[in-house]
């Protein structure tokens, strides 16, 4: 009895502490050396209940920091903000944690989750006024082993090693490496290979539109006909598609239509994503205004 006392005591110490030091404990010392040079982002992730933190391996590069010869450059602020997420709307720090209202709500069917993290950088986000970047998080594997995949800009996986580990506000993931941040959506479709689609929006007249409107959602098959109707491949009417909520959506009676008003419809077999009957190749391709899923073949 005087054990299993002391080890509750332990236990309840370890949970109530803070995030720096959860984070030591469990060996991501790296990362909470950047924590603790940018106080700023600290009092973030600390202020509210049920934050996610994606705690990067301390051997973690940032993405796209090596360059030749060139030193591997330390995370910045935005990548850091990158790395904490909360899921719905943002938290209130007067509302009690989940972890004490009771059980948290069951998966989706999709088992995809769209998160919003702590970027608000207008250089990497642009999905409406005070929208702040996402990533979408999902298990893979096998039953009785699946682990967390979180999906960052241009749709770059980042999976979980370990985890999680309970602090005072939340909890902790370890990850492999640091989430990509967004890029600008002409940079993203060509670093993915959408260059036939990229090429038809530009000869259409719709790159400025498109680059520029907030939040827009983009179905872009990587084979092109030479006159593709762009605006039936495109949703820019604020309604922002990651898989979640474009899966949920297609549910209701009236879904979300396209520019020329196609109506959308994701659906899910064995496994696989399907919009309006045409197979998603690759989803949540995040890019600075929106998101991007790569398609079989046109919608029509």
């Amino acid at each position: 009895m005087k054990i299993l006392f002391v080890l509750s005591l332990f236990v309840v110490s370890i949970y109530g502490q803070g995030l720096v030091q959860i984070l030591k404990y469990n060996g991501f010392t790296v990362f909470a050396g950047f924590l603790e040079s940018h106080p700023e982002l600290l009092s973030r992730f600390t202020q509210t209940n049920d934050v996610t933190i994606w705690a990067p391996i301390n051997s973690a590069e940032v993405p796209g920091s090596s360059n030749g010869r060139l030193r591997v450059r330390d995370p910045s602020p935005a990548d850091i903000s990158l790395m904490g997420s909360t899921t719905g709307p943002p938290p209130d720090p007067n509302v009690p944690s989940k972890r004490k209202r009771g059980a948290v709500p069951p998966l989706p069917p999709s088992n995809f989750v769209t998160l919003r993290t702590f970027l608000n950088d207008s250089q990497y986000v642009n999905l409406g006024s005070d929208q702040p970047g996402r990533v979408v998080s999902n298990y893979v594997g096998g039953a009785g082993v699946a682990t967390l995949q979180v999906t960052s800009g241009t749709g770059d996986p980042v999976d979980q090693v370990s985890g999680p580990f309970k602090y005072d506000k939340g909890l902790i993931y370890g990850v492999t490496s640091y989430f990509t941040l967004p890029k600008p959506l002409f940079e993203s479709l060509t670093t993915v290979g959408l260059t036939e689609f990229r090429d038809a929006i530009v000869a259409q007249g719709f790159k400025k539109k498109l680059s520029e409107t907030p939040g827009v959602t983009i179905f872009a098959p990587r084979h092109c006909p030479d006159k593709i109707d762009i605006s039936s491949h495109v949703i820019t009417n604020g309604f922002l598609g990651f898989l979640p909520e474009l899966y949920d959506q297609s549910a209701r009676q009236n879904p979300i239509k396209t520019d020329s008003g196609i109506p959308i419809r994701v659906t899910l077999k064995d496994g696989v994503f399907y919009v309006n009957g045409v197979r998603i190749i690759r989803s949540n391709i995040i890019v600075q205004n929106g998101v991007v899923y790569e398609i079989e073949k046109p919608l029509y």
